[in-house]
């Protein structure tokens, strides 16, 4: 279980893209999770990608020991996605803003199934149903240093046989949420950040203790207990730091109460009226 501490809330100046650690390393890929629900709900969770990836037939990058130290977790594994994203609609896929502009909307495509599904795959097929492009953005929001960060995309066709997400549309939620994260940490294949807590509820958006990096915005924020999207991660702490005595980066890893900004997620309840 991990770790819980209150964090102080003196800045909201991190960047967006930036999450970390807190506590124990919570993450895990998509064959590790036995979770038949979540499993299910990843089914609907997207990589947003740049068009200029998928000309293979395969999902390839730079390995993520080769951009950071080789110690880090998941070294081995590629570099892909840019952004996170997840069903809402037949052909609509919300995320943070921060992710898509109007006018970046034609250089990406939404990919399912960019994950790992045994602990021996190295190679990542691209299969082509499973690509979608952006036709446009519907609607972006985003001000108040991200306390408001979302976008609905239309995708260029309806997507089939993958469920859309249900939402908790009331803005409430328990204090005592066992929350998780799906999305494409650091933008390698598909992690479930398990066991969040919530450390602060706010109007807009929440506060918690989820490892989510650079990668994780967009990501939906599920509620263990209901099923239901609570919000989409958009903000956190620095994600690497440089190693004592290396030339290479680290995972940060938040351990101390006031050390780290939280990982926070925009409230679905502020997104509904954009559908």
């Amino acid at each position: 279980m991990k770790c819980l501490f209150l964090i102080a809330l003196a800045s909201l100046n991190s960047f967006a893209s930036d999450k970390a650690i807190y506590g124990k390393d919570d993450r895990e890929d998509f064959y590790s999770v036995k979770t038949e629900m979540l499993r299910e709900i990843s089914n609907s969770v997207a990589a947003m990608i740049d068009n200029n990836r998928l000309e293979g037939s395969r999902l390839e990058g730079e390995l993520l020991g080769r951009r950071y130290c080789s110690s880090v977790r998941f070294a081995e594994q590629p570099r892909v996605a840019t952004c996170t994203g997840f069903l809402v609609g037949e052909n609509l896929i919300a995320t943070a803003a921060h992710c898509m502009s109007k006018e970046k909307c034609q250089d990406y495509s939404w990919v399912f199934d960019f994950k790992k599904e045994s602990s021996s795959q190295a190679v990542y097929p691209l299969i082509k149903t499973n690509v979608y492009h952006c036709m446009r953005v519907k609607e972006r929001m985003y001000s108040n240093f991200g306390a408001v960060d979302h976008a609905i995309i239309e995708l260029d066709r309806s997507v089939e046989n993958r469920k859309i997400l249900d939402l908790n549309l009331t803005g409430q939620i328990s204090a005592s949420s066992d929350l998780v994260s799906i999305g494409f940490t650091s933008g390698l294949p598909m992690k479930f950040s398990l066991n969040g807590r919530i450390l602060a509820d706010h109007e807009n958006y929440v506060e918690t203790d989820l490892d989510t990096f650079g990668g994780n915005s967009g990501s939906p924020v599920i509620n263990l207990s209901t099923g239901l999207v609570e919000g989409i991660v958009n903000r956190g702490h620095a994600d690497y730091v440089p190693s004592p005595g290396s030339s290479c980066k680290v995972v940060k890893v938040c351990v101390k109460e006031g050390e780290c900004h939280t990982s926070k997620f925009v409230k679905m309840s502020n997104v509904v009226m954009q559908l």
